[in-house]
């Protein structure tokens, strides 16, 4: 095996999931000692997300007729094996659906950087003129992507009737065919872009010992080295950087050498999480982690990722909604919200140092944490919102039972002033008659006043 691949698509779905058709549910039991492993490594709480499925389910894809993951670009094929296609539920419609891959045909370094870089695009980043997606496709669009005997050439891109609708099928085949059974595909939102999150594992015995040297004067090899951009940045061509100074401080600030002596390097960019380690020690030690823990770890960070932008959505979409609706909706959301918080959301993961450090690297990278910040301030803000039209629907219902109060105050003072029995007598006299008059006039005149009184002046 030269190098694993994992294509992670995480998104939010707005529908109920059909259990029972193609995925099969996978309970995790500790088979082995891998699992044993898998499990210890993680905090307890963090046990009861992955594994307990109190918050998220594990499925895994069963109708494999045809086990290849195939991308073709316009000058070459990469067929790899299909490991496994699975899919993690969180109970707030989060999901991730990943593929699973394995390579044992291409070493090239140049072949890996190109099955990252096609193998995780779902659609058109561009297209040229008069909806040209031919230019896409030399630049980093494959030609075409066949999962499972399920492909996806993206030329429906090149028709403007298409394009006019695009939001109700802008996801490619091979998604949409394996989720179609489960979910309403047009309730679906990716939440990157047109790209995959990619995990990578590349086995090389040369090209690491090529990039852990080390000199007093330049330092490690690795840190102005264009491949190990490249792969860290997922460029399948051309590197996006042209500046050596900016390409060493990305490096830098992307790359986690903790075990470079060793012959391992890790890398982490928004987009991805790679690995560049020895063919003995990729196989044998490190592989077993990149598809348990750090894949697990990587979901979680996506799963945030994921729901930071469904609260963002959500706030958005009720502040335009009447106020009676909103209070309903923003009760939800702040509901869910401080569930998040308290149930999945989590700054650490493990105990292991280097656990540690790397989630805490990939929080960094991918702006977690600011993003976390924000959206506490708009729920906040929400929350206050809410708060002061819950107030001023309670100060009416205390200005209605006032106006209530101040109504019958007027046939209170008359009764004290004049008594309750002016009709005793089963003979009105003129006295009485007197009286009556005395009291509806009186009651009358203390009305006009309270109207008068309190009477808007705008109308």
């Amino acid at each position: 095996m030269y190098s694993y691949h994992i294509f992670m698509f995480p998104f939010i779905f707005d529908c109920e999931f059909k259990e029972g058709v193609n995925w099969e549910h996978k309970e995790f039991k500790i088979k082995n000692s891998q699992h044993y492993n898998e499990y210890v490594y993680f905090y307890k709480h963090v046990q009861d997300i992955l594994f307990k499925e109190t918050l998220s389910k594990y499925y895994e894809y069963q109708n494999l007729t045809n086990k290849q993951y195939i991308i073709e670009t316009l000058d070459k094929t990469f067929e790899l094996q299909i490991d496994n296609i699975n899919l993690r539920i969180f109970t707030n419609n989060i999901a991730i659906l990943s593929f699973k891959l394995i390579n044992d045909k291409y070493n090239n370094p140049n072949d890996i950087l190109l099955i990252n870089e096609f193998g995780r695009r779902i659609y058109p980043q561009f297209l040229a003129e008069n909806f040209n997606v031919k230019e896409t496709k030399k630049a980093f669009l494959a030609n075409k992507i066949t999962v499972n005997g399920i492909s996806e050439d993206f030329e429906k891109f090149n028709k403007k009737e298409y394009i006019q609708n695009i939001d109700k099928d802008m996801l490619p085949k091979f998604i949409t065919q394996l989720l179609k059974e489960n979910l309403e595909i047009n309730k679906i939102k990716n939440i990157i872009d047109d790209r995959m999150f990619v995990i990578s594992q590349y086995n090389s015995d040369a090209l690491v010992s090529k990039l852990q040297k080390y000199d007093d004067k330049n330092g490690y090899i690795y840190e102005n080295d264009d491949f190990w951009y490249k792969y860290i940045f997922i460029d399948g061509k051309e590197k996006t950087c042209q500046s050596k100074y900016m390409t060493k401080e990305f490096i830098k600030e992307s790359t986690y050498d903790r075990w470079v002596e060793g012959g391992t390097l890790f890398g982490i960019s928004r987009y991805s999480f790679v690995s560049l380690t020895g063919s003995w020690y990729g196989k044998n030690i490190l592989l077993p982690h990149m598809q348990t823990i750090y894949f697990e770890m990587f979901s979680l960070i996506l799963a945030y990722r994921a729901t930071i932008l469904y609260f963002a959505d959500n706030i958005q979409n009720i502040t335009s909604k009447e106020d009676k609706e909103l209070l309903k909706e923003s009760q939800k959301i702040y509901k869910k919200y401080l569930e998040f918080l308290n149930k999945i959301y989590f700054k650490e993961i493990t105990a292991q140092d280097q656990g540690i450090e790397l989630f805490n690297k990939a929080m960094d990278i991918m702006n977690i944490d600011r993003y976390m910040k924000d959206l506490d301030i708009e729920i906040n803000e929400l929350h206050n919102y809410v708060k002061l039209l819950e107030n001023e629907k309670e100060t009416k219902q205390i200005n209605k039972l006032t106006k209530l109060g101040t109504y019958l105050l007027p046939p209170t003072v008359v009764a004290g002033v004049f008594g309750m029995n002016i009709f005793s007598n089963a003979t009105l006299d003129v006295a009485n008659w007197t009286s009556w008059i005395i009291a509806i006039v009186a009651t009358l005149t203390i009305y006009l006043v309270i109207y008068f009184a309190t009477k808007d002046k705008n109308e």
